[in-house]
């Protein structure tokens, strides 16, 4: 799917197929701008604290932490999931861990 959408587009989709799909096209186009800022992030920037706002407060965070927070929150909820598969009964298949992925060489 392309991260980019007009709104005619997504006006056109279903109410259903919106439930679906936004929550993935955010997370993408989210990951694209990672992907496109960290190029640019210099090792003095990256140690480099700014003011995060969230709505339970003004952090002072630096890029450096900010990226591992992330991180560190995507595999929280990929462990999530696993969880939830594992309580259904599936059982997850022998090559599921990063180490046999064709994602990362």
């Amino acid at each position: 799917m392309s991260l980019q959408i007009s709104l005619d587009e997504l006006m056109a989709w279903t109410a259903e197929e919106r439930a679906k799909w936004l929550p993935w096209l955010y997370a993408a186009r989210g990951r694209d701008a990672v992907r496109r800022y960290l190029p640019t992030l210099t090792p003095e920037d990256a140690n480099t604290p700014r003011d995060v706002v969230v709505a339970t407060g003004t952090y002072p965070l630096s890029p450096r932490k900010l990226l591992f927070h992330m991180a560190l929150h995507e595999v929280r909820h990929w462990a999530q999931i696993a969880s939830a598969v594992r309580a259904a009964g599936f059982a997850p298949p022998g090559d599921h861990d990063l180490f046999y992925s064709k994602a990362l060489v």
